[in-house]
């Protein structure tokens, strides 16, 4: 009877470890994983945490039930048995209290360096791509900084008094025209910011950052495949979501679900949107060979033809003209906060 529990154990627990085991020795961690695949560094050395701490707790689940079983059948009321009083034994008590809060603290200490990559290491080269994302009943909203490198400021009163106003048409309130102290460009630096709803374009190979704030509720930035996840916190600008998505794990232009993962109204269902993985690379020459009003008149005659050339293009390439048709834009605009 021994033999046949032990037996039934060793099988369950090898089920649990064979596919924790075969990802974590060198391959894809997420290959067994019940949410969709991962695609950034991050996710990967998440999805080993998850692997080994259900490999750990399964093999405790399966020890505990194996030992009920065990102890069900070896001490089961017989004809003529007789109960026997046990007071416990402090040294088992002891020794069930200290070892899973070694375990315990082993997991804590093996999720910390983790925890600090996703949170508090957050590249500042150069080649770091920052872009603003405001959350909003019920959608997303993105700005790039455009080809000048920096974000114009958003007009604090003038939304201020459309969210009293219940008025929000638009989200960002970006102060186009504002130059600040010691600014050199040829255009304020908002002239050029590319906005865009629902949509979050960057680059493979690049670290992004992602500067987060909400403009009415709570809402979370949740991306499966990339096990990234972060409140959007009115008034507040997080600068800690960050995340890179090697070329080697996305098909060139690959996409991705971007939703909600906070309750945030009677619409938060609808609260999608979409990230799209674009190759990163030099900016097109005829992109850069073309002027802004080139580029506005082309996207005027025929904005998918546009659009459909720059999908094949680089994530740089696609911001630098969205940026020119923007400044483009925002020049021949009779309402100077465009």
């Amino acid at each position: 009877m021994k033999r046949s529990v032990l037996s039934v154990g060793c099988a369950m627990m090898a089920l649990v470890a064979a596919p924790a085991w075969a990802s974590y020795g060198g391959g894809d961690p997420s290959l067994w994983h019940p949410m969709r695949r991962s695609v950034t560094e991050v996710g990967f050395d998440i999805d080993r945490l998850y692997w080994g701490i259900l490999l750990l707790t399964g093999a405790v689940f399966i020890a505990v039930q194996i030992a009920l079983v065990y102890f069900t059948i070896r001490y089961r009321a017989v004809p003529g048995g007789k109960a026997k009083f046990i007071h416990g034994n402090n040294r088992l008590e002891a020794a069930w209290t200290i070892i899973p809060s070694i375990i315990l603290v082993l997991i804590a200490a093996l999720s910390k360096g983790t925890w600090n990559d996703i949170r508090y290491n957050a590249p500042q080269s150069e080649d770091t791509v920052q872009i603003e994302c405001i959350a909003q009943q019920f959608a997303w909203y993105f700005r790039y900084p455009g080809n000048d490198g920096s974000f114009g400021p958003r007009d604090t009163d003038r939304l201020a008094e459309a969210i009293a106003a219940n008025n929000t048409s638009d989200p960002w309130m970006v102060d186009r025209q504002a130059v600040p102290a010691g600014w050199t460009g040829e255009q304020p630096p908002g002239a050029d910011d590319y906005t865009i709803m629902a949509e979050l374009r960057i680059p493979a190979d690049r670290p992004v950052r992602i500067l987060l704030t909400s403009n009415d509720v709570l809402h979370s930035f949740y991306v499966p495949e990339f096990r990234v996840k972060h409140d959007a916190v009115p008034g507040m600008n997080g600068g800690r979501l960050w995340f890179e998505v090697p070329g080697k794990n996305v098909q060139g232009y690959e996409y991705f679900d971007l939703i909600c993962a906070e309750l945030c109204g009677l619409q938060h269902y609808s609260m999608r949107g979409k990230v799209i993985v674009m190759p990163s690379g030099p900016i097109h020459p005829d992109a850069l060979a073309k002027d802004g009003a080139a580029w506005l008149e082309e996207f005027d005659a025929d904005e998918y033809a546009v659009k459909d050339w720059l999908d094949r293009q680089t994530w740089e390439t696609y911001v630098h003209v969205m940026s020119k048709i923007t400044a483009a834009e925002q020049a021949g605009a009779e309402d100077e906060y465009y």
